[in-house]
């Protein structure tokens, strides 16, 4: 970020046997547990660290005068005490409360016993979970004690502890059966929320079944027809083994993104009927690489992205150009008709 670097500049090289503060920058592509560490869950994110006092998340404006004020602010502040760690967002269910809260939304769900070794070990990173996503309004990370709940953990047949089950809606999604690190589990919770994102989108696109009120003496009308389901996504998903030999043909734009991030979850049905958008155009692709997986990482190394999410439009192999435009459906149509055009 230019504003940033050049206030670095500034304030670092400063003569003075101390300056009143140093500007410091991580990349979470390849910093990925650090930002975990730090809370980092959209980029940029600007944090404020200070001696014997609370972290502050700056969210101001970008520019240099805001910064600036900001830091006379932040550096001539008296020390407050560090307020003890927030500890929000898990949600302990037992068998009077589980239906009602597995209702609506998405819950991921971890049945334990407090005697059980996994499940101690566990714990905190289920606690740091629940406060990665505490801000998330359609998802919860909840906890169940079988031994004190034991009718819950038999009516979703848990046989050993502890178990980790996904709901949505009140039914059960899948059982998860991957790393237990906060990564692993953020990674896969993120990539969870995303695709029940786009199918609440979808339900609520969904035409209801209505009847039209008539006239009296006029006889019932048939109800009206429901509208044909929206086309599933012809975007590309790329990884580390598909990725060279697919950009290598014709014009492929790439969609590099993280599942949590929140731009690239607004961003991702544009991008969906974007990739609707070329039906006659074999040799133009609409594709993505989650940059979150870890086989993925080279690659989104490899084209320097530092921000998600990036768009690169790529013409046989070459890096042909980056996109920093408007992110509607027009603009990013009419950006890759122009750029085919271009390259005819």
């Amino acid at each position: 970020m230019p504003v940033f670097d050049e206030l670095a500049d500034k304030y670092n090289l400063q003569m003075s046997p101390r300056p009143p503060l140093y500007l410091a920058k991580v990349d979470c592509t390849s910093e990925i547990a650090l930002c975990d560490e730090q809370g980092a869950t959209g980029y940029p994110t600007f944090k404020m660290y200070r001696p014997d006092q609370e972290v502050d998340r700056y969210k101001g404006d970008r520019t240099a005068k805001a910064f600036e004020d900001y830091f006379t602010q932040m550096t001539s502040e008296v020390a407050k005490p560090v307020a003890p760690e927030p500890k929000h967002g898990l949600y302990n269910l037992e068998a009077s409360n589980f239906q009602d809260h597995v209702a609506k939304g998405l819950h991921f769900v971890k049945f334990y016993a407090p005697w059980c070794g996994h499940c101690k070990r566990l714990a905190p990173t289920w606690e740091e979970l629940a406060t990665t996503f505490e801000h998330e309004e359609h998802l919860t990370i909840a906890k169940v004690d079988c031994t004190l709940s034991n009718s819950v953990c038999q009516d979703y047949d848990v046989r050993g502890y502890p178990t980790l089950v996904l709901f949505r809606d009140g039914d059960v999604l899948e059982k998860y059966s991957g790393g237990r690190g906060h990564t692993e589990l953020k990674t896969y919770v993120s990539s969870k929320l995303e695709e029940s994102n786009r199918f609440w989108e979808k339900e609520a696109l969904k035409p209801k079944e209505t009847v039209k009120i008539q006239k009296s003496g006029e006889g019932p009308k048939e109800p009206q027809g429901e509208m044909p389901a929206e086309p599933e996504s012809k975007v590309q998903v790329l990884d580390s083994d598909t990725f060279q030999t697919e950009i290598s043909k014709g014009i492929t734009f790439v969609k590099f993104y993280a599942p949590w991030c929140g731009h690239c979850k607004r961003l991702a049905p544009t991008w969906d009927a974007l990739s609707h958008k070329f039906p006659d155009q074999p040799h133009v692709k609409i594709a993505k690489v989650d940059c979150t997986i870890a086989d993925n990482r080279e690659v989104c190394q490899d084209q320097k992205v530092t921000g998600y999410p990036t768009l690169i439009l790529f013409k046989n192999g070459a890096r042909l150009a980056d996109y920093n435009g408007a992110r509607t459906l027009e603009s990013l149509h009419s950006y890759v008709v122009e750029k085919t055009h271009d390259e005819l």
